[in-house]
């Protein structure tokens, strides 16, 4: 077809973002959670979890000591229940 890699990359990770944001469930505010940092792997490697203590879901989780990237996204959540 004469597509480079990079080209044939860009279209399929296209495509996957796309297919993904459409599966995404709609993750309402929890009334109560659980933050918890878990070691996954030796020598230091985490993943920080933020779980809906009443529904038992994990509504977000990313890889490392992400106190920050949390806060941030607990910022964004208050912001989005105000302005309701």
């Amino acid at each position: 077809m004469g597509l480079d890699d990079e080209k044939v990359y860009r279209i399929d990770r296209s495509i996957l973002e796309e297919l993904s944001l459409q599966r995404l469930e709609k993750v309402k505010p929890p009334r109560n959670m659980s933050v918890e940092e878990v070691a996954w792997q030796k020598w230091h490697k985490y993943v920080t979890n933020v779980i809906d203590i009443d529904n038992r879901k994990v509504i977000w989780n990313h890889e490392g000591a992400a106190k920050q990237s949390w806060i941030s996204s607990i910022t964004s959540w208050a912001r989005r229940d105000v302005a309701r």
